[in-house]
């Protein structure tokens, strides 16, 4: 069932933001738009392939924590009716 799996929704964020840093990071040191080091997140995802790819990143990783979120609600949905309910 999804509610016994749903620790691994932020597990997967929070392995999945510093990844797709990294990802627009190694794109954008490949295409010499910014230098090797330690860039600012903001001067990776400037120009584009690395613009486009981070934007789409970090949609995927708002669009799983607002499922997260809303699955949450659910369950707690559910188990306060399923509380307050009498079953004889």
């Amino acid at each position: 069932m999804l509610a016994d799996r749903l620790h691994l929704f932020p597990l997967f964020i929070v392995i999945y933001v510093p990844v797709s840093f990294c990802i627009t990071y190694i794109i954008a040191v490949a295409n010499k738009h910014v230098e090797p080091g330690f860039p600012y997140i903001s001067d990776t995802g400037t120009l584009p392939p690395e613009s486009c790819v981070f934007g789409q990143l970090l949609n995927i990783g708002a669009v799983v924590g607002k499922l997260l979120i809303d699955l949450c609600i659910v369950i707690y949905q559910v188990q306060s009716v399923n509380e307050n309910h009498v079953v004889f």
